[in-house]
């Protein structure tokens, strides 16, 4: 979750959430083949399976589920 709050306006406050599930750890030669690093200086990283995103700007509220999730969902029966 990420929030950016006015501590005088709250109308103008904005955030994310992004809810989901975490995947298998991704491919470090990958990570360090884009980045020209070393295999070894890729930090321990792990997929996040994103399943809905809220977002909020005021008093406005959004939630929406991203095309990928649809699929999966749709695969999983």
């Amino acid at each position: 979750m990420v929030e950016s709050q006015n501590r005088f306006r709250p109308s103008r406050m904005v955030g994310a959430c992004v809810r989901g599930t975490f995947g298998g750890a991704a491919d470090r030669d990958a990570i360090a083949e884009r980045y020209s690093i070393d295999v070894d200086a890729v930090p321990s990283v792990f997929e996040l399976r994103a399943e809905r995103v809220t977002s909020w700007r005021g008093f406005t509220i959004t939630t929406a589920i991203p095309r990928s999730a649809r699929r999966l969902r749709v695969a999983e029966g």
